[in-house]
């Protein structure tokens, strides 16, 4: 591989998914990849020139609107997204909560879309940001279907961040969980990620039968209050009405 083009979409990457909102320096960049200083300087003069990165300040790198308008046009053009949004619209009025559709992004879990409760209040996320994948239902609904292996490739250990007392540790308590996912064909975040939110997700599959994304209904609540087998049929059938239509949308 190029190492210059692999350095440019290493920097791309990290700006997108891990760098701190208000930019990155030079220095910073090349030192969290591995990069020399004046080759990350070289990719990033490159980048701002073509439009995929920004410059404030004249030190602090940020992802660039012309990446920003390729991300969107490859989540409006994935099948998934095509078909997901009539039926998203559907489980957020039949369950009065915060519902996403999400696709697997490396290791982390891409939102897709996102339509709010017509009351009460919305759960954060927007359309477009990312999170680790094994802590959001719609991740977990997902990995469910991947080999052991390939949820280790995926992940990775550096993943595992204690987020809450729930939070997923460890590949021992990650696995037991998504056996159970796979048994009962939805997912749980069970104040994983956030003490007062709780979500229930369902795995979308593409006309091969593989698992290509996820929908969920999240909504704040105190611990002990939720009933996941209440939700869980909604989310199910979303699931498997945008799997159907992406079914039929092949056979065109």
């Amino acid at each position: 591989m190029n190492t210059a083009i692999k350095r440019a979409l290493e920097i791309l990457e990290y700006l997108t998914m891990e760098s701190d909102p208000k930019g990155e320096g030079v220095s910073s960049i090349g030192r969290q990849l591995g990069i020399p200083k004046s080759s990350a300087f070289d990719i990033l003069d490159s980048l701002l020139e073509l439009g995929y990165v920004e410059c404030h300040d004249h030190k602090h790198y940020k992802i660039g609107n012309k990446a920003a308008y390729l991300g969107f046009k490859v989540i409006e053009e994935h099948p998934f997204s095509k078909v997901a949004r009539k039926h998203l619209e559907v489980l957020c009025r039949e369950s009065g909560l915060t519902s996403f559709a999400g696709i697997a992004c490396g290791s982390n879990l891409l939102i897709t879309d996102k339509l709010p409760p017509a009351k009460g209040m919305s759960v954060s996320g927007c359309i477009g940001s990312t999170k680790p994948i094994h802590i959001s239902a719609m991740g977990k609904a997902i990995l469910a279907y991947y080999d052991e292996d390939d949820v280790k490739d995926t992940i990775g250990s550096a993943c595992f961040v204690s987020y809450t007392r729930n939070s997923i540790i460890n590949f021992n308590q990650l696995f037991k969980n998504l056996r159970a996912v796979r048994k009962n064909g939805f997912s749980v975040n069970n104040f994983e990620e956030d003490d007062y939110v709780c979500g229930i997700g369902a795995p979308v599959f593409d006309a091969t039968g593989r698992v290509c994304g996820a929908v969920e209904c999240s909504a704040f609540m105190q611990e002990g209050e939720n009933d996941p087998q209440a939700l869980a049929l909604l989310v199910k059938q979303c699931a498997a009405r945008i799997t159907e239509d992406i079914k039929n949308l092949n056979k065109q």
